[in-house]
């Protein structure tokens, strides 16, 4: 078995590399932590010694790792034939589509329309510009009034009840359970082995994922039970409108697709923003500028204390290339997974 371990079959010659422990693989190596904004000291250090294609084992699981950009890129060409979409284990079973393995182009169509329609541009200028500029503005009030923050928890609340709002009209005061809690928790079992016994972050991790689930199947059944005329006009209202013309569209597959909504609403943009408020504590002069160029919108305002407008917000030059460095320096998505429908030969 340990053999086999280290030498993986191959119709072929399989990159440089090494498996690390048997099971466990090089997964303590991977969660080294990086105290700079460099490539992460996995990833560096194996680049240097193998190259840029090279061999390993993460969370039970034998990968190629590809930082060579002429193959990426054919990676990329060949989506859907010679590669398809992938994820860790734990990740899949958290994150999992029942029902969902057919016509899989369709779903993502669908997705995709859905979220533009209500998180697009259009829907940017039309609506949500002024609710977020609400919904900061008493989010810093409350802020203010506390010895200090947490920004990175804070931040994750701030992005989450605001994106459960516009889902499934989700209201903090008014409801029972605090959703915040239970998704900040899946995010610590998400690159764990998937090992679902008590102790382990995999099986918290399930526990917090089923008591989100719930609390989505549960909205999900009361507005069905609900007469139309009582319907928000939200995303799941909109979905559930749907329901009579997908056929993909059963109540599983939708409590699987919010729960997954909720999820990327604040996963990124909490990290982001934690992000943002140290590189800007590090830069004030960028600081600064910030203040000038917001500070010159509000005293062009006809009408002190108005809400922000579309041209105001289109005019944050500086603002713009602020949130851009930031991305670029957080890469929030490093790599993605892919999986092999056939053997694939690299020269």
């Amino acid at each position: 078995m340990i053999y086999k371990w280290y030498n993986p079959k191959c119709n072929g010659l399989l990159p440089p590399g090494s498996m690390g422990l048997p099971f466990i693989g090089e997964t303590l190596q991977l969660m080294e932590a990086g105290y700079s904004f460099d490539i992460v000291p996995f990833l560096k250090k194996r680049l240097q010694r193998y190259g840029p294609i090279f061999r390993t084992s993460v969370a039970g699981r034998q990968v190629i790792v590809s930082a060579d950009p002429q193959f990426n890129h054919f990676i990329f060409q060949e989506d859907g034939k010679l590669f398809e979409s992938w994820y860790l284990d734990s990740f899949a079973k958290i994150f999992k589509q029942e029902g969902a393995s057919t016509n899989v182009a369709h779903i993502h169509k669908y997705v995709r329309s859905m979220t533009l329609n209500h998180f697009g541009v259009i829907a940017l200028k039309e609506k949500l510009l002024p609710q977020l500029e609400e919904m900061v503005q008493k989010v810093l009030h409350n802020w203010s009034c506390q010895a200090s923050i947490d920004v990175k928890y804070a931040s994750a609340t701030m992005a989450l009840e605001f994106g459960a709002k516009q889902l499934i009209s989700y209201d903090p005061q008014q409801s029972s359970e605090k959703i915040t809690d239970s998704y900040i928790s899946l995010v610590g079992g998400l690159m764990s082995f998937p090992l679902n016994f008590p102790g382990t972050a995999y099986y918290k991790c399930m526990k917090d994922r089923k008591k989100a689930m719930n609390m989505v199947r549960e909205v999900l059944k009361q507005r069905l039970a609900s007469p139309p005329e009582k319907r928000q006009g939200d995303f799941l209202d909109h979905v559930i409108q749907d329901m009579n013309s997908q056929d993909f569209l059963t109540e599983d597959f939708v409590v699987q697709l919010f729960f997954g909504l909720l999820y990327v609403s604040f996963d990124t943009i909490s990290t982001m923003t934690t992000l943002t408020f140290k590189l800007l504590d590090e830069n004030p002069d960028v600081l600064q500028e910030l203040i000038v160029e917001h500070e010159a919108i509000l005293k062009k305002r006809e009408q002190p204390g108005s809400s922000i407008t579309w041209n105001e917000y289109k005019s944050m030059s500086f603002t713009l290339q602020v949130i851009n460095e930031v991305l670029r320096l957080g890469n929030m998505t490093p790599g993605l997974f892919r999986r092999t429908l056939a053997d694939v030969q690299v020269n």
